[in-house]
């Protein structure tokens, strides 16, 4: 009775604060422990800590350095991008036999360059040294607070020294453990014997926030209402020790690790209820709880099995985890670096009245997804933000969906208006919020009036045949036709185009000289000056099925038609 009594008050404050208070956090505080990288715990640990209304959950994994695998880890982080989950990420050493090695400093330089290889999915870097080093297993089999500080405090400031985005905090330490050297140290000695043997000022320059592990002890099941040390508030006690010890930064919380056993006296309801008071009354209301992820999803061998939410050799989870996905939450908005890289040909020399298409490939250097709804824009702007509607008509396509360290092609559809025109012009990528995240460097743009185009030509043997007509087509070094003229009079040998358009100055063309039951010619030409003059070849008429070669069905049609026998007379 006294037990249906305290969880009906619990119900009733429960929807109090989620009506009042839940969605003014700035932040998703909900979050699991993964046992694994992989991509059916990121879907399972999304639906978890991103349902009911929530984006921007965190997840602790383990890193450990036997298996640092650049593309699976790279991989994993994507999957938490694609999923919107934070990792935190516990670096590990490697097991020796029933402890775990301790890490070695001259391995620093490892860690760190394999962290940097990565891209992660927001700006904040959460890195956690270690795990509970007050344990001697956890430590190479003897508790060394001392070498635990120095080899925290040596990672800490070389990965910082790289990267001031990393976010870095000690080892979560056992709050239960008792003063029994050399397996033991009690919570209270060792951080104290830690944070004096780092300093007050390396401590505070170093070390962003604080991990816990805030269980419900003894046992892992004694009841959310109880508070101290001992409880799911433990880490109240451990940042009112930090401040005697003279530490006055304000330390983030994460409770990396929490969680009742299941089993014994404890139900998967009681449990539930337990989780769901303490989330609703305890961690969300607390500013200084900025995440907790209970200790562990999915978890099937001893010793962890009882503390697992899914249930052993089922896709079912225990009650506990439909509870808190039902609680209300808010989507998160972590800072996350948006950035590109802008490469392509914009022409330098362009033609008034004309026509270009200039290809730009765009990279996703930054660590968001573009989706399709963020309306990343590219622009042309100039110097002084000069406007530029009066002297052209610019047109890009759409930037498709790019996932980080992905590439794209966007095209730029440019026509030149007049004349008389030189300026500087930059290529400028905003995002969907109007802000600039990638700019080009500048390059100088002119704008000329059109070249003409002289042709020396001939037909074969028509020697005394004064006048022709022809068609002449310029193609661009991709192959592309940009210009054509027809007809085009040839006289005595000599013909003109008085404006060629669609080209730039200084760029090579493929000048190609079409006439009917003639063979094509072509040459090139460098347009340098606003006139051009190209000599070709005299046309020979044998291409009489209109296919631009000569072939044995060329000569199969001489013989048949009597008006091709007549373009080999020289008049």
């Amino acid at each position: 009775m006294i037990r249906l009594v305290r969880y009906t008050i619990v119900w009733i404050l429960f929807f109090i604060f989620i009506k009042s208070s839940v969605f003014a956090f700035s932040q998703n505080k909900f979050g699991i422990h993964l046992a694994r990288p992989d991509y059916e715990e990121v879907v399972k640990a999304a639906n978890l800590v991103n349902s009911s209304g929530g984006e921007w959950g965190y997840v602790t994994v383990v890193m450990q350095e036997n298996e640092r695998d650049l593309q699976r880890w790279q991989d994993f982080f994507n999957e938490l991008r694609r999923h919107k989950l934070i990792p935190i990420v516990r670096l590990a050493s490697s097991p020796e036999g029933s402890v775990w090695r301790r890490p070695d400093r001259s391995s620093i330089d490892d860690w760190v360059n394999f962290l940097q290889s990565l891209n992660w999915v927001v700006k904040d870097r959460y890195i956690i040294l270690f795990n509970e080093p007050n344990h001697a297993v956890e430590w190479g089999g003897r508790v060394d607070p001392v070498d635990y500080a120095d080899t925290a405090l040596e990672f800490a400031k070389r990965l910082k020294q790289v990267d001031s985005n990393y976010f870095i905090m000690l080892a979560g330490v056992d709050l239960a453990a008792p003063d029994s050297m050399p397996n033991y140290m009690s919570a209270d000695r060792f951080i104290t014997t830690v944070v004096n043997r780092i300093g007050k000022e390396n401590f505070e320059t170093f070390f962003s926030g604080w991990a816990s592990h805030s269980y419900p002890n003894p046992s892992f099941s004694a009841s959310v209402f109880k508070t101290g040390r001992l409880s799911v508030q433990g880490y109240k006690w451990e940042l009112s020790l930090l401040r005697s010890l003279g530490i006055d930064k304000d330390l983030p919380v994460f409770i990396t690790e929490t969680g009742w056993r299941l089993g014994g006296s404890l139900s998967e309801s009681l449990i539930a209820d337990y989780y769901r008071y303490a989330f609703v009354n305890i961690w969300l209301p607390d500013k200084d709880v900025v995440a907790v992820t209970p200790f562990i999803l999915n978890y099937h061998t001893e010793p962890f099995a009882s503390f697992s939410w899914q249930k052993p050799n089922q896709n079912d989870f225990y009650e506990f985890y439909n509870v808190v996905s039902e609680i209300p939450k808010v989507q998160g908005d972590p800072e996350i670096i948006d950035t590109a890289e802008i490469k392509g040909y914009v022409g330098k020399k362009l033609i008034a009245n004309s026509k270009y298409r200039f290809k730009i490939e765009i990279t996703n250097t930054g660590q968001k997804i573009w989706s399709d709804s963020s309306k990343y824009k590219m622009t042309l702007v100039a110097d002084n933000n000069k406007d530029l509607k009066d002297s052209f008509d610019i047109k890009f396509t759409k930037i498709p969906q790019l996932e980080p360290e992905e590439s794209s092609v966007v095209y730029l559809d440019f026509f030149t208006k007049k004349p008389g025109l030189d300026l500087n012009l930059y290529l400028v990528l905003k995002d969907d919020r109007g802000y600039e995240i990638a700019k080009t460097e500048p390059w100088f743009l002119e704008v000329s009036k059109s070249p003409s185009l002289f042709i020396s030509l001939r037909l074969f043997p028509k020697v005394y045949k004064p006048t022709t007509e022809v068609e002449v087509q310029i193609f661009d070094n991709n192959d592309s036709l940009v210009f054509k003229k027809k007809p085009v009079k040839i006289v005595k040998g000599e013909g003109f185009i008085d404006q060629v358009f669609n080209i730039e100055y200084d760029k090579k063309y493929r000048v190609v000289v079409l006439k009917e039951y003639y063979l094509p010619r072509q040459s090139f030409v460098v347009f340098r000056s606003d006139q051009e003059k190209i000599n070709l070849k005299s046309l020979l008429p044998l291409d009489l099925d209109a296919d631009g070669a000569f072939e044995v069905s060329d000569l199969l049609k001489s013989f048949v038609s009597l008006s091709s026998w007549s373009r080999w007379l020289p008049f």
